[in-house]
């Protein structure tokens, strides 16, 4: 969908008043639905530009709609849920120190120690981004908190209405909470505490505003622009053991938005197919699995909130969440899969809003 400030950019295009002709194709793995007042992805991990750009103009029934092509090509090494795509211009009218960028993206788990000096572990096959989901553990009795070096990360230039969010994926549900800490020192941090989604599966934060995570430093203040180290607790219910992975955390830049030169387009990436199945279980039929894929997002009648695909064996399909009512009529199932090792061709298609 085009976005408010994508028709304004085209605006000031058509009138010479932006010379920017080179655009970005942004991918992210949220899967929020698309509007027109969308200022970046929900939740953006790879950008690449675009490399060729086409007209798709037709005319059915009298009616002329008109829409744009762009096609880029994601590299062999990037590995991800697409679930949304953005267009960007390649330029902006100023350069910001403080832009929206990944915190990490718990690439490497080894980097992550607790404090008893163990390394945390590594999942496949539930991770979002990248080829493998950091994992964590705490035991029955206490919290635990994983350690991560930084080199004097700087959050001095983020204001109160910039946002974190962060991506992990529930194994179980035994966890009571998840806290992040920034360090500027060994005991001097900012803390944000955050309550956990229900049910199991891939979960995405909603915004944290950075005023909470202001707000939750310690009696002596941190120092914001010389963070030296990231801590993530994790607390389990009372008498219970948990394991949580961890995708991604990023921060995104609000306040500085930058209208001329801000997100074009944003669109969710979705298959459709028929679906059929019984209330109060956890298996589907569907009429095809064309991109279809473990871990994916489904939606429609009868499908639980939140559910996922656990299984697929022909045209079953096993979520991770029971019916809640006779399943019927069209399922959606949000986003495609890139695979490491081989490049993937992108196309993306802006319709624009007006026919003639």
């Amino acid at each position: 969908m085009i976005t408010k400030f994508g028709k304004r950019f085209l605006t000031d295009q058509m009138a010479g008043n932006v010379s920017a002709l080179n655009k970005d194709i942004a991918i992210g793995i949220d899967y929020t639905a698309d509007t027109e007042n969308d200022t970046r992805l929900g939740f953006e991990f790879y950008r690449v530009p675009v490399s060729f750009g086409t007209t798709d103009i037709q005319t059915l029934n009298g009616v002329t709609s008109y829409s744009v092509i762009f096609k880029a090509t994601i590299p062999q090494d990037v590995e991800g849920h697409i679930n949304e795509i953005g267009l960007y211009p390649s330029t902006r009218s100023s350069i910001n120190n403080f832009d929206s960028k990944f915190i990490t993206d718990f690439a490497t788990y080894t980097d992550w120690t607790d404090t008893d000096g163990f390394k945390s572990d590594y999942l496949t096959g539930s991770q979002r981004i990248g080829n493998t989901i950091l994992l964590m553990q705490s035991a029955a009795t206490s919290a635990n908190e994983y350690i991560q070096n930084t080199v004097n990360l700087d959050l001095s230039g983020y204001s109160a209405n910039d946002t974190l969010r962060l991506a992990y994926y529930k194994q179980d549900a035994n966890l009571a909470s998840i806290k992040i800490r920034f360090y500027s020192s060994d005991t001097e941090y900012f803390e944000k505490v955050i309550t956990p989604a229900s049910g199991t599966g891939n979960k995405l934060t909603a915004d944290i505003p950075m005023s909470e995570i202001f707000n939750g430093a310690t009696a002596v203040a941190p120092d914001k622009s010389s963070i030296i180290k990231i801590g993530i607790t994790i607390t389990p219910s009372a008498g219970q053991t948990t394991y949580v992975g961890f995708d991604g955390l990023r921060i995104n830049d609000e306040d500085t938005f930058d209208p001329n030169f801000g997100l074009i387009g944003r669109s969710v990436v979705s298959t459709t197919t028929t679906v059929s199945g019984v209330s109060g279980q956890s298996t589907i039929t569907v009429g095809s699995v064309n991109n279809l894929f473990i871990g994916q997002p489904v939606s429609g009648t009868g499908i639980a909130t939140g559910a996922l695909i656990s299984s697929i064996s022909d045209k079953t399909i096993t979520l991770s969440l029971n019916n809640t009512g006779t399943v019927s009529g069209s399922g959606t199932f949000y986003g495609i899969k890139k695979l490491a090792g081989r490049s993937l061709d992108l196309e993306y298609k802006l319709d624009l809003d007006w026919n003639i």
